[in-house]
């Protein structure tokens, strides 16, 4: 008796039902705000959106499972929209999950489920980060029917209209008995389930407030370091490093890119794309921001940050790609006779270990930078690499290549020098990671070693784990090895 409308012809309850009538007239009331509208079955969503547009001119759309992704992505988009976009979503349950529209303070329940997880997860879409004002719930219901029973146990039972509770769906389940005994009779009264209702939240409630760990709570947020890591995002976000380096990335890799707004972009892809892959890239093209506001209130636009699958991706591309790799250039330094070969070589310490050890957060992922002479000198500590920039001048690619056919064996002498001056830094940076490891695990270990003294739930076979762990990471960082990820020939001039 929750649904009633799923068994007549929509022309039928339309112009019986007594809750599209005061629905239309809610939402007259409300034409300056944005509403939600969830009813449980598809059929009811669209029949109501057809109601509202053609009797009565309402600006809306409806989002169900019967729409394919992009349908939906559509439907979203025009009820995000502040000025021109709809005024009113109807939403089958599948709106209920995954999609946020906190930008929306009203929230119309047309039905309601009988699981109050659901209840709960239909709210939650309004309740979400970014919500700026007290959410409205209405729910309309038939008198003396199941739908009044379950509003009122939802409501003066669990009070989960205004209130979060966790523990909805294990209330249901010993409730249930009672519950459904009321909604097929409604001649039994339902003050005693409520009154039991109200009861077991309250101990429940109590139960999860006695389980907090105060000293915990009191402990987990340290307010000055939090403060400066806030921040730091801030300022991270706020600088213009991720646009101008994104946009140079996407000029390499020839993907279009168009301004749709402030700090937020259209990319499609070009026939003049490096690769035909390019991560993350719809072949009907993606829109992204920098802004974090824009992100949140359109889930159509993507967020981007330096963490995101796109930039990353596209980043790590470019590092093991071929293009930049290696450079020829002049460089003029008093005292350094013409034709005078320096290399500065670039590598990194890899290892092939098991996801599950995160064996780099122990190993310095850090480039070791070694520059040599022609006699085998290692200039490194002398000359840094931003100095070098400045002393040096690219060579065009033809002369470039003229130069390393002249030099080829000198280089490949060169190169040698430079592995066995690098193994020297290679042993030091294994030595700092397996320091690492003892400093992190030893000192986890040692946590538990003293939590185990008062508390017996703490097992020796725990203990001993972080030794088996510790012994697996300090294998694989001995057994990383050397890898060249960038060279670059200078000439005397």
């Amino acid at each position: 008796g929750l649904t009633p409308e799923v068994h007549l012809d929509p022309e039928c309850w339309l112009s019986r039902d007594p809750r599209v009538n005061w629905l239309v007239e809610k939402l007259l009331s409300l034409k300056d705000k944005k509403v939600l509208v969830i009813a449980h079955h598809a059929s009811t969503a669209i029949a109501l959106q057809d109601f509202c547009a053609k009797k009565h001119a309402i600006r809306c759309s409806a989002f169900h499972e019967h729409l394919n992704l992009f349908e939906r992505d559509r439907a979203a988009a025009y009820f995000s929209e502040k000025e021109q976009g709809a005024q009113v979503l109807f939403c089958s349950e599948i709106g209920s999950e995954g999609r946020n529209f906190q930008f929306a303070h009203h929230l119309v329940l047309f039905d309601l489920p009988s699981n109050p997880d659901l209840l709960e997860q239909r709210i939650g879409r309004l309740d979400r980060i970014g919500q700026l004002e007290t959410i409205q719930i209405h729910v309309p219901y038939l008198q003396n029917s199941s739908s009044e029973v379950l509003f009122d146990w939802y409501h003066q039972g669990m009070n989960l209209f205004l209130k979060s509770f966790s523990a909805g769906f294990a209330l249901f389940e010993a409730f249930s008995s009672e519950l459904n005994g009321c909604m097929n009779d409604l001649n039994i009264s339902r003050e005693s389930l409520i009154e039991s209702t109200q009861a077991r939240v309250k101990q429940i409630r109590h139960e999860m407030e006695q389980g907090r760990d105060q000293l915990l709570e009191l402990n987990s947020c340290r307010q000055p370091k939090a403060d400066n890591l806030v921040e730091q995002v801030e300022t991270e976000e706020k600088a213009n490093s991720l646009a101008s380096y994104f946009q140079l990335l996407l000029e390499e890799f020839g993907v279009d890119q168009e301004e749709h707004s402030a700090l937020s972009w259209v990319l499609r892809p070009s026939e003049h794309m490096k690769h035909s892959y390019f991560p993350g890239l719809n072949d009907e093209g993606n829109t992204v921001t920098l802004d974090r506001l824009k992100a949140l209130s359109r889930d159509d636009i993507e967020f981007l940050s330096w963490e995101h699958p796109m930039v990353a991706e596209s980043m790590e591309m470019m590092v093991k790609g071929d293009a930049g790799s290696t450079s020829v250039g002049l460089i003029k330094v008093k005292g350094l006779k013409p034709g005078t070969l320096l290399l500065e070589a670039f590598y990194t310490l890899n290892t092939i270990a098991p996801k599950a050890l995160q064996v780099n957060r122990y190993l310095s992922q850090k480039p070791i930078r070694c520059l040599v002479d022609a006699s085998g000198k290692n200039l490194s500590q002398v000359v840094n690499h931003n100095a070098l920039n400045g002393l040096s001048q690219p060579l065009k690619r033809k002369v470039a290549i003229q130069v390393i056919e002249q030099v080829k064996p000198q280089v490949e002498s060169l190169l040698k020098t430079a592995n066995s001056v690098i193994e020297g830094d290679a042993k030091q940076f294994k030595l700092d990671g397996i320091e690492r490891v003892d400093q992190l695990l030893g000192a986890e270990k040692q946590r538990l070693i003293e939590l185990q003294s008062f508390n017996k739930n703490i097992r020796t076979d725990e203990i001993e784990a972080f030794d088996l762990l510790s012994n697996k990471i300090k294998h694989h960082i001995e057994k990383s090895s050397l890898q060249l990820q960038g060279l670059r020939l200078l000439v005397a001039s």
